[in-house]
């Protein structure tokens, strides 16, 4: 790891953040998450947060947004100090009016049931006008591309519409700091080209953001700073404008790796027997008059891995979970193959914190073994391959909510992989983590495909086109109510969407 903390801290200059001496451990673990901590942002910059999965960037954003240490249980050392006032002893309400916080799932922000109200909600709270507030609501539904759903409730939309819903609603509030974490992790790539604009409306109007982001090819030509974190510590804090150091950071954290292509083409593996068959399925929403999508047809054969593409709203969440059989459509029939001890679907849904309710990881990872009354040695065994293929050493015996996103995430994986189910269905299993533990968790995944101890098939839904590409041997795309299907190759020569960092 290089050194490149060329930008010390000035105590001098007039700082819309302040940063000094912060350490941070959560009551629930050994060793604190962050180490002496000390950086200053001007007004009106952006500054990237960058680091690996776990490293702390999430708590450092909280710290700023002052949940750590008010609303969070923990021993807090240091000072941090947001348009000068310290979030240790300003009220929440202060604190709420000065700086907005995405969190990286928004249904941990969504409290109301419409989104015209989730919008108004903070507003009302922060005592405005009523006239002031109709006027903000309506700008931030045309903002953010949310008209059509102002009746609607939060928790019909789409993931990635929920994740904009969140962002409208803080940027109505007009926060003079705006602290988002991975807010472009559920967003499709004209959707994150969308939201980065509004940033750079606001820094222009004076607003100081900071972003913690995995797809740093999309945020950093927008950046001011580069903060780099890893292992809880500042190691590097760079101006973008300074090419040389910004790229010799992401070389050190392994940023630039992406899932290689692999000689092993899953392709090899394929069999003639089928895991499911859609037959002309279709499905449409209880409140709404027409189809999400109609007349799909397709087969899920054993040993491959397809991705589910397509832009937030499209359904892919949907298909996944009538795949699941959580669900019927409302037209149509899947036919799902039935193997002896395997389960037929296991999803791992885009929430995993609902999938997430053992005392420690070990305890996650064992539950669905234990539920099919595997023997102690096949327990551990499944546990022991999960840990390794899913990087969850050292955290066994951890609780699992208390772990980084990234590291729940991967903790709803390995217990759903435990499982051992004939098809396993992930949502956007690539949110939260960083680009070399992408390329480790597609590779390992794709080697035991078709195997006696891995899934028989994949199906994952995505919206970073290299994963896509390099992972799936099929691509599956909804749009315009229909679901095309290409091969990998097909799908790479004709997308121009955004990859994952490289």
């Amino acid at each position: 790891m290089t050194s490149a903390l060329n930008t010390p801290y000035d105590a001098e200059a007039p700082h819309a953040v302040e940063v000094r001496g912060l350490s941070y451990r959560f009551v629930a673990r050994r060793t604190p998450t962050l180490h002496d901590v000390t950086f200053a942002l001007p007004r009106g910059t952006f500054t990237v947060v960058a680091g690996l999965t776990g490293s702390g960037k999430s708590t450092l954003l909280r710290a700023l947004a002052g949940l750590i240490p008010n609303h969070a249980a923990g021993e807090m050392a240091g000072v941090v100090q947001v348009i000068g006032h310290d979030t240790r002893t300003t009220s929440s309400a202060v604190l709420a009016s000065t700086v907005g916080l995405v969190l990286q799932s928004p249904d941990d922000q969504i409290c109301t049931t419409t989104v015209e109200a989730e919008i108004a909600f903070g507003l009302e709270n922060l005592a405005l006008p009523p006239t002031e507030i109709a006027g903000r609501v309506q700008a931030a539904l045309v903002r953010f591309g949310l008209t059509d759903f102002r009746c609607s409730h939060p928790h019909e939309l789409s993931g990635g519409l929920r994740q904009r819903l969140v962002l409208a609603a803080v940027s109505a509030m007009h926060p003079q700091v705006l602290v988002c974490d991975e807010p472009l992790s559920q967003l499709d790539s004209e959707a994150a080209r969308e939201f980065l604009t509004e940033l750079n409306r606001l820094r222009a109007a004076g607003v100081t953001i900071v972003i913690a982001e995995h797809r740093l090819d999309e945020v950093l030509p927008h950046a001011d700073r580069l903060l780099v974190i890893d292992d809880g510590r500042l190691v590097a804090d760079v101006a973008t404008k300074d090419e040389a150091p910004v790229k010799s950071e992401l070389t050190s954290l392994r940023f630039g790796d992406a899932a290689p292509a692999s000689d092993d083409s899953p392709a090899a593996k394929l069999s003639a027997a089928r895991v499911a068959v859609l037959s002309s399925i279709a499905y449409r929403y209880s409140d709404s008059s027409s189809d999400v999508w109609s007349n799909l047809d397709a087969e899920i054969l054993r040993g491959e891995c397809i991705a589910l593409v397509g832009l937030n709203g499209s359904g892919k969440s949907t298909l996944l979970s009538l795949l699941a059989q959580a669900g019927s459509p409302t037209a149509g029939h899947i036919a799902m193959s039935t193997e002896t001890n395997r389960p037929d679907a296991v999803l791992v849904p885009q929430q995993v914190d609902l999938t997430l309710f053992s005392r420690t990881v070990r305890e996650e990872l064992e539950f669905g073994p234990r539920q099919q009354r595997c023997d102690i040695a096949t327990v551990r065994r499944r546990v022991d391959a999960a840990v390794d293929l899913f990087q969850l050493a050292g955290l066994l015996d951890e609780p699992p909510q208390a772990l980084s996103r990234g590291q729940r995430v991967r903790t709803a994986l390995a217990a759903a992989y435990t499982c051992r189910p004939t098809l396993l269905l992930l949502d956007e299993p690539t949110t939260g983590q960083d680009a070399p533990t992408v390329a480790a968790l597609t590779s390992a995944l794709r080697a035991t495909v078709g195997t006696d101890d891995g899934p028989a098939a994949i199906v994952f839904s995505t919206h970073h086109t290299a994963v896509a590409r390099r992972f799936a041997d099929r691509i599956w795309t909804l749009a315009d109510g229909r679901l095309t299907e290409t091969s990998a190759a097909e799908f790479s020569a004709r997308s121009t969407a955004v990859e994952v960092p490289r």
